[in-house]
């Protein structure tokens, strides 16, 4: 919900398609939940956001890498011939 909350803040225009949920990790003072950024519906390599929470589900840090206003052409440059002859 945070998320949702301050997406804006965070550069974030569409959580559910920018964000995808990764994994939990759980130690002793909480969780941390995982997001991989997407673009267009690909992995936006290196970048994720790390939402940890306390045990009772109050909010400890955000952390990470999130990549705003990407510009990129998504269409492959190589057909698939070309890139296996690479």
């Amino acid at each position: 919900q945070y998320l949702r909350d301050e997406a804006r803040a965070l550069g974030i225009r569409d959580v559910a398609a920018q964000l995808a949920y990764a994994r939990v990790l759980r130690d002793p003072l909480g969780a941390t939940v995982v997001f991989d950024q997407r673009h267009r519906g690909l992995e936006v390599f290196g970048a994720q956001l790390r939402v940890t929470l306390r045990n009772d589900g109050s909010l400890r840090v955000i952390n990470g890498a999130f990549v705003q206003d990407i510009k990129t052409d998504e269409r492959p440059a190589l057909t698939p011939a070309e890139a296996r002859r690479i």
